[in-house]
């Protein structure tokens, strides 16, 4: 069968970690939900992973190019949006001007932003040295015109680490996996340490930002309440205040629910605990070890996409159990996992030596091979 045991391994244990939370959330319908949507999203990526490293060279190489493709034709539709006030958007959804939500346009961006380097990977291996540096590049400069900073992070963030993959390969898999551990282990001590510093209080930084502290310090001291085990699957949305309620720098009776931390880590410790942590910082760990292993090029994408992702999650204003969340992250995998299984050769030019007779006498006879 094609199956990856390691990915099912992974999505196995994590099921049975957020099973057994539902003895104590406080929300056992929501949790109950949540637990479901786990199964049915993120069971068949396991399995497709499995899948994908099987299918034929021809079919990967269709996909590749359907992958570029469909990421060109998205960032040019994007441009279109950014530009034109994301008329698609509210075509689509019926709106009229001004009933846009930020959020909603924003998760298209940080969806892209995603899936940047594993298509800068793709078109390297096609010699299309160019166009892998307009693409981030272009992006990034086009994420500056946007309200979405945690998409700007992510794209900044992976094409730094891209050029340290190609030029230290040994060093940058055990550098991104040095700062994953320290985010698994100290997101708690982190957010009290910012809180400490007085950055919310900082005129000069956001406002968002200095808020983002706030909600990462309330989360922090809960936290501390229950270490172990966290508060159970769907805590956050159950038992978060308003906005207002934990705030200093905002009116008291803002209409604004937090219903997650803004954190992957965090939020991960508040649901789940020190033990859920644990399990998350191993697959993560694994995946990484993964990551090192692939061919070069493949390695490269996957570690800068790794890093983007790491970035984007430590600061999400989205809820990473959201299914769009994780199928973008699946996605990313995917095509990651695509660009390791490029069939397309390494073309290195010929070189003749002498006449034509020496040069034919220099092909390999294919009925009587070297060994």
């Amino acid at each position: 069968l094609p199956i990856a045991p390691l990915a099912l391994a992974v999505v196995a244990l994590f099921l049975l970690v957020a099973g057994a939370s539902l003895y104590w959330t406080p929300d056992m319908d929501a949790a109950e939900r949540q637990l479901i949507q786990f199964a049915y999203t993120l069971l068949p990526i396991a399995c497709a992973i499995g899948v994908l490293m099987r299918l034929p060279d021809r079919l990967v190489r269709r996909l590749e190019w359907a992958f570029i493709a469909g990421i060109l034709i998205g960032m040019t539709i994007l441009v279109f949006e950014v530009k034109e006030g994301q008329p698609l958007h509210y075509w689509v959804q019926g709106l009229k001007p001004g009933e846009l939500s930020i959020n909603t346009f924003n998760r298209a961006l940080v969806g892209m932003a995603m899936l940047v380097f594993p298509t800068v990977g793709l078109v390297l291996a096609r010699g299309q040295n160019n166009l892998a540096i307009v693409i981030p590049v272009g992006y990034g400069a086009l994420l500056t015109q946007t309200e979405s900073q945690t998409a700007l992070l992510g794209v900044a963030v992976g094409a730094i680490v891209y050029v340290l993959a190609v030029r230290l390969p040994k060093f940058t898999p055990w550098m991104v996996g040095g700062i994953f551990v320290a985010l698994s282990i100290g997101a708690v001590p982190v957010a009290f340490a910012f809180d400490a510093s007085g950055l919310v209080h900082a005129d000069w930084l956001m406002l968002s930002a200095r808020h983002r502290i706030e909600v990462w310090h309330f989360a922090a001291e809960k936290i501390m309440a229950a270490p172990w085990l966290g508060y159970g699957l769907e805590s956050a949305q159950a038992t978060f205040p308003k906005a207002g309620e934990i705030s200093s720098i905002l009116p008291h009776d803002i209409n604004m629910v937090h219903r997650h931390p803004h954190n992957l880590f965090l939020q991960i410790w508040y649901e789940f605990g020190a033990f859920g942590a644990a399990v998350v910082m191993i697959a993560g760990l694994a995946m990484l070890w993964r990551l090192s292993k692939l061919a070069p090029r493949a390695g490269q994408a996957g570690i800068a996409t790794f890093s983007a992702c790491l970035a984007m999650v430590a600061v999400t204003s989205f809820s990473i159990w959201h299914t769009w969340f994780m199928c973008t992250l699946a996605l990313a995998l995917f095509s990651v996992l695509l660009l390791a299984r490029d069939p397309l050769p390494v073309v290195k030019p010929s070189v003749s030596t002498g006449s034509n007779a020496d040069d034919k006498a220099k092909q390999p006879d294919p009925e009587n091979p070297e060994p």
